[in-house]
């Protein structure tokens, strides 16, 4: 979910303009609040590149490998919706597909 998707919900949902000046700041508190309370407890960081980052964390009791572009605001990074979050036994499985996919990439390659 992000910013832009909330804010569209609003709309629809309230039908009101949650860019309107009188509510544009209360909007944004609302929605900065949910995206704060709604954080995964990071585990441990790789950077793939400058942008993007593999994550180990907890969420609801699970244990998830994310793969997830991010952004800075206010000089912390935050997730963006682009990324995938797996399971410790779907990353399993990717994992012991990897010597298939890197066979059909050197196919490619020549």
């Amino acid at each position: 979910m992000t910013t832009t998707m909330v804010r569209a919900t609003v709309s629809k949902r309230f039908n009101i303009d949650p860019s309107h000046p009188d509510l544009k700041i209360f909007v944004k508190s609302v929605v900065d609040s949910f995206f704060e309370s709604t954080q995964v407890e990071e585990k441990e960081s790789k950077q793939l590149t400058k942008k993007r980052l593999i994550t180990l964390q907890q969420y609801n009791g699970t244990t998830l490998v994310s793969i997830r572009e991010y952004f800075t605001r206010d000089g912390r990074e935050l997730p963006t919706s682009k990324g995938i979050s797996l399971p410790i036994d779907q990353w399993e499985a990717l994992k012991n597909a990897i010597t298939a996919i890197e066979r059909d990439i050197e196919k490619l390659e020549y």
